[in-house]
C-alpha cells in the first residue's frame, strides 16, 4: 500500500543528498565535477553527510592533485578509508564519551567537522585503535618492525626508521623525499650513503603545524647535521630545534589561553621570548610586575605553573623566579631556566640518536654482500676489487676495477713488427712486441692508442700503465655516484657500469687490434697479398697495383677496391617532361638565367629546393642493395657479353669448366645457367654481394670546375655537361681468407673474379657512360614509386606549378644527338 509519509521522507532525503552535492560544487568550483561525484559515491553515510569535509581535504591537497584524474583518484583513496572508519566507530565513540563524562574527562570528538585535517583524523583513530582497517594495522606493525623507538611519552614520540616502509609510514603527511610514496623515494639511497634519520612527533602541536613532525639527519659518525620540518625546509641550527622542542613542551599551557592560539607564527614570540631575558621583558611589557601586560603575564605564569607540575621533564623548572618576589623581575634568571630546559631536552634526544647511530651505523654492509653483487654481475673480462681500510678516522670501504690487454696473447700474437738491425740498418720482421717497443717512451704511443680504442668503444679508463713488457693494465674508479659514500647503491651502480664495459670488451680489443695496424705500429699478416704467380693473369697483387682508375686498401683482412665514377645523365629533357606529370612542382629542366626577375627567381629557387629533395631521395634509392645489384648485372650482361670485336681476346682467356658460382654471389635460380655460360665465355666474374655504388646526382646543374679538376682521370677525354653524377663505385669488405679459399678450391672461379677487377678498370670510361644511361633510365620509375609518399607532398603542388608555368615559357633541355660509341677492352 502506498504510504505518503514514507514517500515524502524519501523525497526530502533525496533532496537533502542532492542539495549537499550542489552546495559542495558551488563552494569548491575549482575542483572538477568528476572528483566531487567520486567522493559523493564513496561517502560512507550514503547521504553526503561527509562530502563537504572530504572535498575540503581534496582542495587542501592542491590543484596538482585534484585537477589530474589519476592523482585525484589516488588521493581520494587516502581520504575515504579513515572517514569510513570514523563513521563505523561513531557508536563506539559515543559509548566511550559516556564513560569519560562520568570521569570528568574531555570528550572525544564525535563530529567529523571537529577534525581540522585528514592527518588529525587518522591520529585520533590510531590512538583509539578504531581505524577499522586490518591492512592499516598490519602496515603499522610492519613499520614498527623496521624501526627503533627512542622515546614515547606525553610530549614526544621519537623513532628511527630503518626501512623504506617504516620511513613512509611514520613520515606520512610530510614532503620528505625519504617518505615519498608517489614519487621516487630516497630513503635507501641516503641510508646507503651513511645517513641516519630520526623522526620526532611533537604531540602537543596542532596537526597542521609544520613543526608537528621533525626529521633529524645524522652522519655515520653519529654527528647531527640538520633537520627538516613537515614542508621539507632544512635547518642546520640546533638553537632553532631547541625552540621548537620548548614550544611543544609549553603548548598545553598555551592552548588554555584564548588570547594566544597555538600557531607556528607564535614560535618566535613565545618560545623565543622565554629563552632570552631582554625578549622576555619585551613580551611581558616590563620587568616591573605592576606594569606588566595582564594577558601576557597570565600566559607566562600559566606556562611556568604547567611546567612545574610536570614531573617527567629532563630539567626541573622549580627554580624559575616568581613574579612579585622582587621589585624588578629577574628576566635573565628566568630565561636561563627555559634555555636549560630546551637544551637539556635536545641533549637527551641528541645523545640517544648519537648512541643509536654508533651502535647501528647506517648503510652498513660486509664483504659477503659485495661478493654477491659481483657474482650476480657475472663479469667475464673485468676484475672488480674491494677492501675495507683504516684511513685514520675509522674503517671505510674502497673499490675499483681493472682489465688487462696482453699483446702476446690472441688475437695480438698474430701481429708482426718491423725492427731495424742496429748493425746492418736493414729492416726485419719480428713477432716479439718487446723487441720492437722495449723502451717506455716507445710504448707511449701504444698506451695512447689503447686508451683511445677503449674510449671509442664506450669504456672510459681512468689510468693506463704497463709492466715494461707486452701487458697493459687499465684501471677504472667509481664516479661521483658510485663510491663507498653511496653505500651498496653506489657499488651496484659501479658494477652496472662495469657490466656494460664488459659487454663492449671484445669490441675494444678488436678496435685496438685494427688501430695498431692502421697506425702502422704493427703489421697484420692477413692483410698481406701474396706475390704468387708473378707475371701471370692470376697474380692479384700485380693486378691491383697496376689499376689505373681504381685503388685498393686492406684492413682487418678485408679488401676494398673503389674508383670515382663521373658520368653524364642523358635524356633529361624527356625525363623532366615525365617528372612534371608526376611531380608538377619540379622545374621543367631549363636552368635559370641570372637576369630573370626577382619573383621568377624566387619561384625557380623553390623549384630547385624541391629538385634537391628529389635528388637526395634518388641517391639513396640508387645505392640501396637491390638496385646497385641490378646495375652490376646490367653492366655484366649489356657491356661485357655483346661486344663482337673482343672475340679473339675472349678466346685467349677462355677458362674451361667455369660454371655459375652461387658462393661468389652470381646469379642463381632462373637464368643462372645462361649467366654461367656468359661468364664461361668471357672469363669475367664479380663479387656481386660486395658491389657498392654511392652516387651524387645533379639533374639540372653543371659540374663545377673543382669537381672536374679532382676527377680528371675519371673524366678522361669525355665532356661532362648539364645533368651529371659523381660517386664511388667498386667492391667493399671482400674477406681475403674467402678469396684464398676460392683460389684453392676453385681456381677457375678465382681467376674469373680477379680478372673482373681488371676488366672493370680497363673499361672504366665506357662503364661510366653506361652508368649515366642506366641512372637516367631509373629516374622516372623511381618517381612513380614515390608518387604517393607523403614526404613528397610539396612536389605535387599543382597551384604552385601553374604559377611557375605562367611566369616562365616552356623550354626543354638541349641534348646532343651525337652518341658515343662504347668500346670495351677485355683484361689480359
Amino acid at each position: 500500500m502506498f504510504n505518503p509519509d514514507k514517500w515524502n521522507r524519501f523525497l526530502n532525503e533525496e533532496m537533502l543528498i542532492e542539495g549537499r552535492l550542489q552546495d559542495t560544487m558551488k563552494k569548491y568550483p575549482d575542483i572538477p565535477e568528476f572528483a566531487i561525484k567520486q567522493l559523493s559515491a564513496s561517502d560512507p553515510s550514503g547521504k553526503n553527510a561527509y562530502l563537504m569535509w572530504m572535498v575540503k581535504e581534496l582542495w587542501h591537497a592542491g590543484a596538482g592533485t585534484y585537477s589530474v584524474p589519476g592523482n585525484a583518484s589516488m588521493y581520494i583513496m587516502d581520504i575515504v578509508p579513515p572517514v569510513a572508519a570514523f563513521h563505523k566507530a561513531k557508536q563506539r565513540i559515543s559509548q566511550l564519551n559516556k564513560q569519560r563524562k562520568k570521569e570528568g574527562k574531555e570528550l572525544y570528538p564525535n563530529d567529523l567537522n571537529q577534525f581540522k585535517s585528514i592527518g588529525s583524523l587518522e591520529n585520533f583513530l590510531d590512538m583509539l585503535g578504531l581505524s577499522g582497517s586490518e591492512e592499516k594495522r598490519k602496515e603499522k606493525e610492519e613499520a614498527l618492525g623496521g624501526a627503533s623507538i627512542l622515546q614515547d611519552d606525553e610530549d614526544f614520540f621519537i623513532i628511527r626508521p630503518e626501512t623504506k616502509e617504516s620511513s613512509c609510514f611514520f613520515g606520512k603527511k610530510t614532503k620528505w623525499c625519504i617518505s615519498a610514496t608517489r614519487s621516487q623515494n630516497y630513503f635507501d639511497s641516503y641510508t646507503s650513503q651513511g645517513k641516519a634519520f630520526y623522526f620526532i612527533l611533537n604531540k602537543n602541536l596542532n596537526d597542521d603545524s609544520k613543526y608537528r613532525k621533525i626529521a633529524l639527519v645524522y652522519d655515520k659518525q653519529g654527528e647531527f647535521e640538520s633537520f627538516f620540518d613537515v614542508a621539507d625546509e632544512e635547518y642546520t641550527d640546533s638553537y632553532e630545534l631547541e625552540r621548537i622542542l620548548l614550544y611543544n613542551l609549553i603548548a598545553p599551557a598555551i592552548k588554555k589561553n584564548p588570547d594566544y592560539p597555538l600557531k607556528d607564527e607564535f614560535l618566535d614570540m613565545i618560545a623565543g621570548a622565554l629563552m632570552d631575558g631582554q625578549s622576555l621583558e619585551s613580551f611581558l611589557g616590563s620587568n616591573d610586575g605592576e606594569e606588566m601586560n595582564e594577558e601576557d603575564r597570565k600566559l607566562y605564569e600559566d606556562i611556568v605553573r604547567y611546567l612545574q607540575e610536570q614531573g617527567d621533564l629532563v630539567y626541573s623548572m622549580d627554580e624559575v623566579p616568581n613574579i612579585g618576589d622582587t621589585i624588578l623581575y629577574d628576566v635573565d634568571a628566568a630565561a636561563y631556566e627555559f634555555i636549560t630546559l630546551a637544551q637539556d631536552t635536545w641533549n637527551v634526544i641528541n645523545g640517544e640518536a648519537h648512541t643509536s647511530t654508533i651502535d647501528n651505523p647506517p648503510g652498513s654492509f660486509d664483504s659477503s654482500e659485495l661478493r654477491q653483487i659481483v657474482a650476480d654481475a657475472d663479469l667475464e673480462h673485468i676484475n672488480v676489487t674491494y677492501d675495507e681500510e683504516d684511513y685514520g678516522d675509522g674503517y671505510a670501504w674502497r673499490w675499483e676495477a681493472d682489465v688487462s690487454v696482453h699483446l702476446d696473447e690472441a688475437p695480438f700474437n698474430q701481429l708482426r713488427y718491423e725492427v731495424e738491425d742496429l748493425q746492418t740498418g736493414e729492416k726485419e720482421i719480428t713477432d716479439d712486441f718487446e723487441e720492437a717497443y722495449g723502451r717506455y717512451d716507445d710504448r707511449e704511443m701504444v698506451r695512447d692508442l689503447i686508451q683511445s680504442a677503449f674510449d671509442s668503444s664506450g669504456i672510459y679508463i681512468d689510468e693506463l700503465t704497463d709492466d715494461d713488457n707486452s701487458t697493459f693494465y687499465l684501471r677504472m674508479t667509481p664516479d661521483y655516484d658510485e663510491g663507498p659514500g653511496e653505500g651498496l647503491d653506489g657499488f651496484r651502480e659501479f658494477l652496472s657500469r662495469m657490466k656494460r664495459y664488459d659487454a663492449h670488451y671484445e669490441e675494444a680489443i678488436e678496435k685496438t687490434y685494427q688501430d695498431l695496424v692502421d697506425e702502422e705500429i704493427a703489421i697484420d699478416p692477413s692483410n698481406k697479398l701474396e706475390d704468387e704467380e708473378s707475371g701471370s693473369r692470376g697474380n692479384l697483387k700485380e693486378i691491383l697495383t697496376n689499376l689505373k682508375h681504381m685503388s685498393y686498401d686492406i684492413k682487418s683482412g678485408q679488401m676494398n677496391i673503389y674508383g670515382k665514377a663521373i658520368f653524364n645523365i642523358p635524356n633529361m629533357m624527356r625525363n623532366f617532361k615525365e617528372l612534371q606529370k608526376i611531380f608538377p612542382a619540379l622545374p621543367d629542366g631549363q636552368n635559370s638565367a641570372i637576369s630573370i626577375p626577382d619573383e621568377e627567381k624566387r619561384t625557380f629557387n623553390r623549384q630547385k629546393g624541391y629538385l634537391t629533395q628529389f635528388e637526395n631521395a634518388l641517391n639513396d634509392h640508387l645505392k640501396s642493395r637491390p638496385i646497385r645489384g641490378d646495375l652490376l648485372k646490367d653492366i655484366t650482361d649489356k657491356l661485357a657479353s655483346p661486344i663482337e670485336r673482343t672475340r679473339d681476346k675472349r678466346k685467349q682467356i677462355e677458362i674451361p669448366g667455369l660454371e655459375d658460382k652461387p658462393e661468389l654471389g652470381t646469379a642463381t635460380g632462373r637464368g643462372a645457367e645462361e649467366y654461367g655460360k656468359v661468364m664461361k665465355q668471357i672469363g669475367v666474374d664479380f663479387f656481386r654481394p660486395n658491389f657498392n655504388f654511392d652516387p651524387y646526382v645533379k639533374l639540372l646543374d653543371n659540374i663545377s670546375q673543382g669537381q672536374k679538376d679532382a676527377g680528371e682521370l675519371s673524366i678522361g677525354d669525355r665532356k661532362i655537361t648539364g645533368a651529371h653524377g659523381i660517386g664511388m663505385m667498386g667492391f667493399g669488405n671482400i674477406p681475403l681468407k674467402d678469396l684464398r679459399a676460392v683460389r684453392k678450391s676453385d681456381p677457375e672461379a678465382y681467376y674469373a673474379s680477379i680478372n673482373g677487377f681488371k676488366w672493370l678498370d680497363d673499361n672504366w670510361q665506357e662503364v661510366q657512360d653506361f652508368v649515366g644511361e642506366w641512372v637516367s633510365s631509373q629516374i622516372v620509375p623511381f618517381a612513380k614509386s614515390a608518387e604517393s609518399d607523403p614526404t613528397f607532398a610539396d612536389l605535387t603542388d599543382a597551384e604552385f606549378a601553374k604559377s611557375a608555368r605562367d611566369q616562365r615559357p616552356k623550354s626543354g633541355l638541349r641534348e646532343s644527338k651525337k652518341r658515343r660509341r662504347i668500346r670495351i677492352k677485355i683484361g689480359k
